[in-house]
């Protein structure tokens, strides 16, 4: 019989990875993927790769650093996207803030969408 110690860290392992593969997906899913429907599968199938390596490879710290190693990868790629302004904007937060700063302090305004 396991003792107590074990089944926490076993506990706390699966939470750290249901985490990690959760933000991978949301990762992919919210990617700069050009086709909102490859980014749905793509980030289906980690979920579901990463669930299958689990469940297949035994012990749990090997299924682990195969989970992990798709994390970093998902991590790096994640890294590096070019950061844009040139996306779908929601009408609301489509216009950046505008901020004027002179001897007296700084005044935001925010423009109101066109």
């Amino acid at each position: 019989m396991k003792s107590f110690g074990t089944w926490v860290a076993r506990g706390f392992t699966l939470l750290v990875l249901a985490a990690v593969v959760g933000w991978s997906a949301l990762a992919i899913y919210y990617s700069n993927l050009p086709w909102p429907m490859a980014r749905l599968l793509l980030s289906g199938a980690f979920v579901l790769g990463s669930l299958a390596v689990l469940a297949a490879v035994r012990p749990l710290r090997r299924g682990a650093v195969v989970v992990l190693s798709g994390f970093l990868t998902v991590l790096v790629w994640f890294f590096l996207i070019p950061p844009s302004n040139d996306r779908d904007w929601q009408r609301d937060v489509a216009v950046p803030a505008h901020a004027t700063i002179d001897s007296t302090g700084a005044r935001r305004s925010s423009p109101t969408p066109s």
